[in-house]
This record gives structure tokens, C-alpha cells and sequence, in this order.
């Protein structure tokens, strides 16, 4: 009897030891994280922060705890210091784990700072954790893009790589009223098949100087000639005479083998301006173009002047 209340007692001593031991590394991720917030030197910083680290679990909890609310570097010595963590442990790493369902179930309660910080992760959580690691990127990324500038611009750079392919949701960006944000979306959707050719030509009058060239590029990348940029971006100008100077050098490239003017004046038969149609008729006419139904449409246009025009050289036509 004595021997079995012995062992009992044994046991509720090693349980008793064991959560003494679990509160102890919980309390002591506590005071680390605390000193952490409040160190005033990197030595200090870097000394918390690497006790955090070596504590597992709890110390991971009072890092991603700082995500919320930290400041910037507190935040990006955080994100640095996972990194490396991802780097260094093996696929079954529990403090990868908990970063991983953090980082997804979490991550819109964090601030700016963290946020951005989260962003920084997204290439190691690509590289070594696995499935769960693309598809908490893509959410990250998802969720930055409608986020502040330099989280939008950061998330934009990051949709295209390997893994992610969220090329389409930066599309929006092309508009978004931060000229930064812009030239991000330009380089990631610039080139490939994320946006017809066309869509891209009203970017050439973009207010940024640097939009405008990174969309000279894609187009050329696409192979559009300097010509038919430019013709692009008359296209698309708000200005009225742009266009009409457009029409101008259509009708002088009319006999030219290697201008097809037929697209442009199709695009400029439903110019918002009259006498854009209506100049865009004219040269239509004298361009003597074998199939254009678009000057059949031009005849019940809304505007007299541009039914008259189209009347007159069907007449001429016909004579």
C-alpha cells in the first residue's frame, strides 16, 4: 500500500514539475518579449530576440504578438529572424506550423508595420514550407493588395512569383492614384497575356513619366513599332486633337503595306467626339476599304453632322 501511494506521489510531483516547467517557458517567452518591445539597444534586441527564438513555441507566440502592434523594426528584426528559422529547421518544425496558421488566420488585425513584415516572409514560405506555404502567400498577398501603398507596391512585385500567379488581381493597380504603385503594376502586367494590347494604350498618357515608359516597353515588348505606339497614345488621349491628329497620319499612311489602318479607325468610329467620327468616316471613304462595317454604323449615328458626311461619300461612292 505504502509502495503504491509512493508512486502516486511520484507522479503528481513529475506532473507538477512538468507544468512548472511549461509555465516557466511560458513566463520566461513573456519577460523576453516584454524586454524585447522596450530594448533600446540592437545588442539588447538582438539578445531577446535570439532567447525568443531558441524558446520554441511560446517565444514564437510573443514574436508574431509583436506583428500587431510593433514598430517597423521591431517588426522586420522579427520577420528576419523567422526567416532564418525557416531556413535552418526541417518540415515538421511546430514554430514553422504556428507562424504558417498565424500568419493566415491573423494577419488583417496587424499593422502596417507587420503587415509589410508579413510580406517579407512570403519567399521563404514559397521556398520551404510546402503547399500551406504558396497558399499563405497568395492569401497575404491578396490581402496587401488592397492594402496601404508600400504594401500594395511590395504585394504587386510579389504576384508573380513561382507558386503564386496573381498576375490578374494586379490589374486594378494600373489605376490606383499612387504613381509608385502604378510602375509596380505596369512591370508585372505589362508584358505577357494578363491585359490585351489595347487596354494598355491609355497608359502611354499616364501622369507618371515612368508609367509612360514602362508601358513603351511592354508594348514594344509585344511587338508594337514606335509608330504604332504613338498611335496608341493618341488613341487614348483625352485631348481631342490628339486624335484628330491621329486620323491625319492614318489618311497619310492610307496605301501603306505595312500600317493597317482598318483597326484604328474602327477604335475611332466610336470616339465620344462627333467630329472625331465624322473625320474618322472621311478617311474611311477616301481609304477605299474593302470591308468596313463600322461606316455602315456610322449612318445612324446620333450625330447629323457625322450621318451627313457618311451620306455625302456614299453618294460620291455610288456615282
Amino acid at each position: 500500500m505504502f509502495k503504491k501511494i509512493g508512486i502516486g506521489a511520484g507522479a503528481v510531483l513529475a506532473i507538477g514539475a512538468a507544468v512548472a516547467l511549461f509555465q516557466w517557458d511560458t513566463l520566461k517567452a513573456k519577460y523576453d518579449g516584454q524586454q524585447f518591445r522596450t530594448a533600446t539597444t540592437d545588442e539588447a534586441r538582438t539578445t531577446h530576440l535570439q532567447s525568443l527564438m531558441n524558446a520554441g513555441e511560446p517565444g514564437a507566440k510573443e514574436l508574431l504578438a509583436v506583428l500587431h502592434d510593433g514598430t517597423p523594426e521591431q517588426c522586420r528584426a522579427v520577420a528576419a529572424a523567422f526567416t532564418d528559422r525557416f531556413n535552418e529547421s526541417g518540415d515538421g518544425d511546430p514554430v514553422r506550423v504556428l507562424v504558417l496558421n498565424t500568419l493566415q488566420s491573423q494577419h488583417a488585425s496587424f499593422n502596417e508595420a507587420g503587415q509589410q513584415a508579413a510580406l517579407e516572409l512570403v519567399p521563404e514560405l514559397l521556398r520551404h514550407a510546402g503547399p500551406g506555404g504558396a497558399d499563405c502567400s497568395r492569401k497575404l498577398i491578396q490581402q496587401n493588395l488592397t492594402g496601404p501603398t508600400e504594401a500594395k507596391t511590395r504585394a504587386a512585385r510579389l504576384a508573380t512569383l513561382p507558386g503564386v500567379q496573381l498576375q490578374q488581381a494586379v490589374v486594378v493597380l494600373l489605376d490606383d492614384p499612387d504613381a509608385g504603385v502604378r510602375q509596380a503594376a505596369m512591370t508585372v502586367v505589362g508584358t505577357g497575356k494578363t491585359v490585351e494590347t489595347e487596354s494598355l494604350f491609355r497608359h502611354l498618357n499616364d501622369t507618371d513619366a515612368t508609367v509612360r515608359l514602362l508601358c513603351e516597353a511592354s508594348l514594344s515588348s509585344r511587338g508594337l513599332d514606335n509608330e504604332q505606339i504613338e498611335a496608341g497614345r493618341q488613341l487614348t488621349s483625352t485631348d481631342v486633337n490628339d486624335r484628330l491628329q491621329l486620323l491625319t497620319r492614318l489618311h497619310r499612311n492610307r496605301k501603306s503595306a505595312e500600317f493597317d489602318i482598318g483597326p484604328w479607325l474602327e477604335r475611332l468610329s466610336r470616339d465620344a467626339e462627333p467630329a472625331v467620327r465624322a473625320a474618322a468616316a472621311r478617311v474611311g471613304f477616301e481609304s477605299a476599304l474593302a470591308f468596313a462595317p463600322w461606316l455602315d454604323h456610322l449612318a445612324n449615328d446620333p450625330d447629323a453632322t457625322v450621318r451627313q458626311i457618311v451620306a455625302f461619300h456614299k453618294a460620291a461612292k455610288s456615282r
